[in-house]
């Protein structure tokens, strides 16, 4: 069942949702090498999103063309919820800044793992003769 794979997904982009649209809590300023953290934060909550979208398209069974090309489905996916994010925190919910570099940074954050992931299980996952 197609649901049944991408759960982790689902539950993950819900996590992202609450995080990025809750009022900010005064949390101090920090910043890693002259960037905000929050940046490295997007990067790592879009690239775990990326994993699991990658993961679930890939294993099941429904859909040929996700399961053909999990990557390129799973990046567009990120990058569709991002920008929704950031539209909604501009637009909706409007105690949070919208920042097109957190974008930026979702992107670069999934760019990362599907490259990686595409490197580590290109083998085992992500041909079209894959089981």
């Amino acid at each position: 069942m197609f649901l049944k794979k991408i759960i982790p997904a689902l539950l993950w982009a819900i996590v992202i949702f609450i995080l990025t649209c809750m009022k900010p809590s005064g949390l101090p300023h920090v910043s890693l090498w002259n960037l905000p953290a929050d940046k490295f934060v997007h990067a790592f909550l879009f690239g775990v999103l990326a994993h699991f979208l990658v993961y679930g398209f890939a294993m099941q069974h429904i859909y040929k063309y996700l399961r053909s090309s999990p990557l390129i489905f799973a990046f567009l996916v990120v990058v569709t919820y991002g920008g929704v994010i950031e539209l909604l925190q501009k637009y909706i919910f409007t105690w949070r800044s919208a920042e097109w570099w957190d974008w930026i940074c979702d992107l670069l954050g999934a760019l990362l793992v599907i490259v990686l992931l595409r490197n580590f299980y290109r083998k085992k996952y992500f041909t079209p003769h894959a089981r």
